[in-house]
């Protein structure tokens, strides 16, 4: 993990393979990437890259490189909509 990466907890509060096959739909859309392999994953796109694991009833994300300008809040914002469909 890099130095500046950070660490996000989601609940698990649908299937994983439901939620990366709507991950990977809107990864799409948006012209990013998105790889599920079973419990982990990553994704990558807009300058963001990172990670993804179940643990549990818990999504952990690590985000490991973000654009300098864009501010945590809001690539937290944008992962809780990204992995939980509230976005």
């Amino acid at each position: 993990m890099s130095k500046n990466a950070k660490i996000f907890t989601y609940p698990l509060t649908e299937p994983l393979d439901l939620l990366a096959a709507r991950a990977g739909e809107l990864a799409r859309r948006k012209d990013m990437k998105f790889t599920s392999h079973g419990l982990d994953g990553e994704f990558s796109g807009m300058g963001v890259e990172g990670r993804y694991r179940v643990d549990g009833s818990e999504l952990i994300v690590t985000v490991d490189k973000k654009p300098r300008l864009v501010p945590w809040q809001m690539i937290e914002s944008r992962l809780e909509g990204f992995f939980t469909g509230s976005g």
